[in-house]
């Protein structure tokens, strides 16, 4: 998803590393040079994919690990998942018409020793995040996710020694009371499924931590950039998942399999590659702020499809809570601001 690659999304490295770096994304330029990505137009496009590739890989990958044959592709799916990124990020190297559209960025490969611990740190986020939602009510996935934004301030503050203002740090304390109280009020797990949860928003706070130290390195002189870095990263992830899937996944019967399961896992393999280059262009035209509020959207749109879906009626608390865990998050992507 994957999901998750996908999404939340929300962008939790730290300040330094985003307020003064330069845009993360060349602007692609085409025939005309009044027309770039930083057009207004465009930015509403990029955060309309954005938004509904979120929401659709989710439920596409509810309906793919609704079936126990596939559920047990954990690997393969995100194998699967890496190469359509890679693939898609392939394409969007390359110029489509010298006359028409420019190549958004370069391609170039980075030595294996620069890329291989956030390699395992991206392979981690992936299949940790598509086992929590295996595991989990999409509700419970979505509101254990917001807890990315607590874990990048404590690992920040322990590895790095990196603090926050007390502004900061009290409405992230009203955004994770808000996400105790909801999930007390209903959203029920499994002591399988919450640890899980726990292990997926941590590797997704570690993986965001690392992706902002490593875009402020360079490597022969030269600043990485956060497409070059995501498709080395997807190509290197891609070759050690497809080395595990014999030990690690049991191949289904594809005869016996539903169709409709078969397309939403198709769908959901094309639906992160568009999270991916969608949050690469929202960041490098927009700000951190426009995308931390767009992933706090997508997170309530998700949580109001995911009760719609479960059937869940809501009591006072888990409105309170759903309150106070987006008010909060939406806070402090104001304070980042």
């Amino acid at each position: 998803m994957s999901t998750m690659q996908y999404e939340d999304e929300q962008v939790t490295m730290d300040e330094k590393s985003v307020e003064h770096r330069e845009p993360l994304l060349p602007s692609p330029v085409l025939a005309s040079d009044s027309t770039t990505v930083k057009s207004p137009y465009k930015n509403y496009l990029f955060v309309f994919i954005n938004g509904a590739a979120t929401v659709a890989v989710v439920f596409l990958n509810k309906i793919v690990f609704a079936d126990t044959q596939l559920r047990n592709l954990q690997i393969t799916t995100a194998a699967y998942h890496f190469l359509t990124t890679f693939v898609v990020l392939l394409i969007a190297s390359k110029p489509i018409s010298s006359d028409l559209y420019s190549p958004l960025f370069t391609a170039r490969r980075l030595p294996l020793p620069v890329v291989a611990p956030i390699c395992t740190l991206f392979t981690l986020f992936l299949i940790l995040n598509n086992l929590s939602l295996t595991l989990n009510p999409t509700s419970f996935f979505q509101l254990a996710k917001i807890l990315t934004v607590p874990s990048v301030i404590l690992f920040n503050y322990l590895f790095f020694h990196k603090s926050v203002s007390r502004y900061k740090l009290g409405v992230v304390a009203v955004a994770c009371v808000g996400v105790g109280l909801a999930s007390g009020a209903g959203v029920r797990s499994n002591p399988l499924g919450t640890i899980v949860a726990i292990l997926a928003f941590t590797s997704t706070a570690l993986y965001q931590i690392w992706i902002g130290r490593m875009l402020d390195r360079k490597v022969e002189g030269v600043e990485i950039g956060a497409p070059v870095l995501l498709m080395n990263q997807t190509g290197v992830s891609m070759c050690v998942l497809v080395c595990l899937v014999p030990f690690l996944d049991t191949m289904p019967n594809f005869a016996t399999v539903p169709w409709s399961s078969i397309v939403a896992m198709i769908l959901a393999g094309f639906a992160a590659a568009l999270i991916n280059l969608s949050q690469f262009l929202i960041i490098g035209s927009t700000s951190v702020l426009t995308f931390n509020i767009i992933g706090i959207t997508k997170t309530v749109l998700i949580l109001i499809m995911g009760w719609y879906v479960e059937g869940k009626v809501l009591g006072l608390l888990d409105v309170v809570g759903v309150t106070m865990a987006i008010s909060g998050s939406f806070m402090y992507a104001q304070a980042k601001n």
